[in-house]
């Protein structure tokens, strides 16, 4: 007791005490406004635009990738990115519902799945409820369905787009739920582990391919499931095709699934993983390939097509400086995990728009759903 009864003591308790009463109510301030914020950017009614594309929705995520992403892969290119080039620009805002930590891809894919804001390691669901992913919205309005990745097809992205599962590291969980989707097409990279499931999805209808030229020869399929050793970044072959190689055969292949048009998600995978890895000129590798994959799409679709491309949050902090190629240095990466930094949008396929230059994420899926929603008037 006379420990409690010295003023020194009382003074340093009564002092602690204040701040974790303070600090309780920081939190509390923080977590309603959090909620408020999340309210409103979910409670959206729609964006007013002249829509000059039709029928089919390109949605591209460069995972990981930042602003300063971009000015690296155009330091590494030596000329400004194609997707600058599109008709809309601004900057989304990535966070989740879990308080204080950044959005991690399963959060960030879903949010841009579902127009819902859910907890880190979601896959488009909120709590313990499943939430209409972007493949099932685009299918109940009677379009084809594509997902590419250059991972494996139940990494958290595509998985946010074309199934549901309490954390992404459900993975068996995740692949039955994609094998029960009705989706015409999955293309992606992990030849290894998709073979391991090759009874799996055969029995669901999807012809399995794994060399590229064999992709034409399965193109009249009912379904089909492509999956290669990687997607390569520079030279082509049978088991190593390009991303901008896949996007051109997915959206030929979708274009004759269904006179209603086709939603394909492309996930560049490798721009986060590399910058996790704080690798700068594999990263700025993967960023132009990318790029190349939607000037692909632009430039096969551009007449039918509304794209869309955004990242699901920045990976690594990256700091750039104006540096030359070759200048470029792992170093600039100030991080290995994801930050809480806005992430670029481009938009193509609409005009005299009133969206904002600063969105949520989850306003870009909304926007998607009302042009699929209007195309189909």
């Amino acid at each position: 007791m006379k420990f409690f009864q010295n003023k020194t003591v009382r003074v340093v308790l009564v002092c602690l005490l204040s701040c974790c009463i303070f600090a309780g109510i920081g939190i509390g301030v923080y977590a309603v406004a959090h909620s408020v914020r999340v309210k409103k950017a979910e409670n959206f009614d729609g964006y007013s635009y002249e829509l000059v594309a039709k029928k089919n929705v390109i949605f591209m995520i460069g995972d990981g990738m930042g602003f300063q992403h971009l000015q690296v892969g155009e330091a590494y290119a030596g000329k400004t990115l194609f997707m600058r080039s599109l008709s809309l620009c601004g900057q989304s805002r990535t966070d989740s519902r879990t308080l204080f930590a950044p959005t991690d891809s399963a959060a960030g894919g879903t949010a841009l799945s579902t127009g819902k804001k859910t907890q880190n390691g979601k896959i488009a669901m909120l709590d313990k409820e499943n939430v209409e992913n972007m493949a099932e919205y685009a299918k109940k309005l009677g379009k084809a369905v594509g997902i590419i990745s250059t991972e494996t097809m139940t990494g958290a992205t595509p998985a946010s787009f074309s199934a549901h599962a309490l954390s992404r590291s459900l993975t068996d969980e995740i692949f039955a739920s994609q094998m029960a989707s009705g989706i015409d097409l999955f293309i992606c990279g992990g030849r290894s582990e998709v073979e391991t499931r090759a009874t799996q999805i055969t029995s669901a209808g999807y012809t399995l391919v794994t060399a590229y030229s064999d992709l034409e020869t399965y193109e009249t399929s009912e379904k089909l499931l492509a999956t290669f050793t990687e997607i390569s970044v520079g030279e082509s072959t049978e088991e190593t095709p390009t991303l901008d190689e896949l996007v051109g055969f997915a959206t030929a292949y979708l274009s004759q699934k269904s006179e209603n048009g086709f939603f394909l998600m492309v996930e560049g995978s490798y721009i986060d993983k590399k910058s996790h890895n704080n690798e700068i000129i594999p990263m700025a590798q993967q960023l132009v390939a990318f790029d190349k994959a939607v000037e692909r799409a632009y430039n096969d679709n551009k007449n039918d097509t509304c794209i869309i491309v955004t990242a699901d949050h920045e990976t690594g902090n990256l700091q750039y400086d104006g540096e030359s190629k070759n200048e470029l240095a792992d170093s600039m990466y100030r991080q290995g995990g994801h930050s809480h930094a806005d992430v670029p949008y481009f938009v193509y396929g609409i005009q005299n728009a009133d969206i904002p230059e600063v969105v949520e994420n989850v306003r870009l899926s909304l926007l998607a759903r009302q042009i699929m929603q209007r195309q189909n008037q």
